[in-house]
């Protein structure tokens, strides 16, 4: 109850026992608030803890809730089959006390917090999480794809050779993971940075020449290891890498022409529409 306690005041925007102890019924905590009194409720949040403040952290700064954590994600995972189609991103939690891991995030509403790495569904719910720790963080483990893509592999390491998609965008996004995905029976989809196609930008039309194209122009063209890159002129240019989506079936795309001063159409391919529609779903989770 409790634990409980923390995120109701949160819904509530009421911070600790002005909540729980309050008057008014739709902010007062019954199972609490009728058990002990505000000294008593203070006393236990003192001296709560889940583990030996002496225990070996293994540089894990957040260490002390592990356990917490851990049955939190274990929870998420056995309440719901996973869905199809998933995603990875970041999320913010909103913190603006003093922590080593706690981050800026300026283009976040709320920039001050905990950086989170989220596995969700399109529909929103959140199969997997991981807390960001900073660089010299205990679970920031490198490996061969770098910081990044292992945060992906690690979000996935329950969805192997079940004819899962998973979609994440540049910050995450290499050739690399999208082999090493593969191998485990999940196919990928991703927006990439120019300079992590693995040699694909030569084969593809040329940014100047594309550059002089109408918007909706597409090239495509697919590696040795069968991954399809899709370079697009949208209002600049993207690239979309995946395992299993290309150009076909286009459709269209509405937007604003300022040299027409007009809404215009513009061809899409496949793969863009394919990522736009299963990619928001860690900001469902808000």
């Amino acid at each position: 109850q409790i634990l409980s306690s923390g995120p109701k005041c949160g819904d509530q925007q009421v911070e600790g026992p002005n909540c729980i102890f309050n008057a008014n019924p739709g902010l007062r905590l019954p199972s609490i608030a009728d058990a002990m009194s505000v000294n008593r409720f203070d006393e236990i949040k003192r001296y709560l803890h889940f583990v030996d403040n002496n225990s070996p952290a293994d540089g894990d700064k957040f260490f002390k809730v592990r356990p917490v954590l851990n049955v939190l994600e274990a929870t998420f995972l056995a309440a719901v089959k996973p869905e199809e189609y998933n995603a990875v991103d970041e999320q913010i939690i909103p913190f603006k006390g003093k922590h080593s891991s706690k981050q800026y995030i300026p283009k976040k509403p709320k920039p001050w917090g905990f950086k989170v790495w989220v596995r969700a569904g399109t529909s929103g719910y959140m199969y997997r999480f991981e807390l960001y720790q900073g660089a010299s963080g205990g679970r920031g483990d490198v490996g061969e794809l770098g910081m990044a893509a292992e945060v992906v592999v690690r979000l996935c390491s329950d969805i192997h050779n079940n004819g899962h998609k998973v979609f994440f965008d540049n910050y995450f996004c290499s050739m690399p993971l999208l082999e090493k995905l593969r191998e485990y029976g999940i196919e990928s989809t991703g927006t990439c940075r120019s300079n992590r196609l693995k040699g694909a930008q030569d084969k593809l039309m040329k940014f100047t020449d594309m550059k002089k194209k109408e918007r909706g122009t597409s090239s495509v063209v697919s590696t040795s290891d069968n991954i399809t890159v899709t370079r697009w002129l949208d209002r600049s240019i993207i690239h979309i890498a995946s395992t299993c989506a290309g150009k076909s079936p286009e459709d269209l795309a509405k937007r604003w022409s300022k040299k027409e001063s007009e809404v215009i159409q513009i061809a899409r391919p496949f793969a863009v529409s394919f990522y736009n529609s299963h990619m928001g779903g860690v900001d469902l989770v808000d």
